[in-house]
């Protein structure tokens, strides 16, 4: 069993923790309630704007999806590590890649474009560069 694979999947768990946050968050902010943001920043302004979306698809539900998918295929690394080719850690190498990318390109939206902040936002990205740094270690 490699460290690697566990604190991928660690990380990963974080990832769908924080996306699972925000969705409820913007739900509680539809309903009339205000959003928590973890250091008092205006996360409202960055979840609700018009680049909370990707081609149509809300992020935080991709980020789910990229999380979910992320924790499973290191998962079976860690309980069948035969499983796991090196073709398929090829190919997660590659979508951990474009996963750290994303929240590259996702954070500079906040700091250039929308000039505001949403700590949820920047915990998933942090998340989605440790997975990047610990699959590059595998």
């Amino acid at each position: 069993m490699n460290i690697f694979n566990i604190l991928i999947v660690v990380a990963s768990l974080a990832g769908l923790y924080i996306t699972y946050r925000i969705r409820k968050e913007k739900q509680k902010v539809k309903q009339g309630g205000a959003m928590v943001c973890m250091v008092g920043a205006d996360c409202t302004k960055v979840v609700f704007s018009e680049c909370s979306k990707f081609f149509g698809l809300d992020l935080e539900k991709m980020g789910f999806v990229y999380y979910a998918v992320t924790a499973l295929v290191y998962a079976v690394g860690i309980v069948a590590p035969a499983l796991i080719t090196n073709f398929v850690l090829f190919i997660s190498l590659g979508l951990t890649f474009g996963g750290l990318l994303f929240s590259i390109y996702l954070t500079a939206i906040q700091v250039f474009r929308l000039k505001n902040f949403c700590t949820w936002c920047l915990g998933s990205a942090l998340s989605s560069t440790l997975i990047f740094i610990f699959a590059l270690k595998l």
